[in-house]
């Protein structure tokens, strides 16, 4: 992914391509390499069992859909700070820290209120105000 962030930036260079080449092979040389290991019994770093598994390799397959949007935003936000705005890298930083420290200290707080009516369990309209 990288390569294809900086890519631009740097004139498209030859290793980004190769990079971007290579990832299945060095994917399904990974695989081969656990199922090896899985037959020698030798202790596989990824226990390939997992995956006929179908609420693991369903939640395997959803997990990049939940955990890639926040990073994503946060990379574009920082970059068009510093490159489109102008901001160094600390004031940049700045502006998401204030954001993370609030998000820290609202999701913190103790839930001692009731539910409103109608709201999920555990709901909080603080939290979600934050984002």
């Amino acid at each position: 992914m990288f390569p294809l962030v900086i890519g631009r930036d740097q004139a498209w260079p030859t290793w980004s391509f190769v990079c971007l080449a290579i990832s299945p092979f060095l994917l399904a040389a990974f695989v081969a390499y656990e199922r090896g290991r899985t037959r020698r019994d030798n202790g596989p770093l990824l226990s390939t069992a997992l995956f006929r598994q179908r609420p693991f390799t369903l939640g395997l397959l959803a997990s990049p859909v939940f955990f890639s949007g926040i990073p994503s935003f946060f990379m574009v936000l920082l970059i068009t700070l510093q490159g489109g705005l102008g901001y160094s890298p600390v004031k940049a930083g700045g502006v998401t820290l204030r954001w993370r420290w609030r998000w820290r200290w609202r999701s913190a707080r103790p839930a001692r209120r009731r539910s409103p009516a109608g709201s999920a369990p555990g709901f909080s309209p603080s939290a979600a105000s934050s984002c």
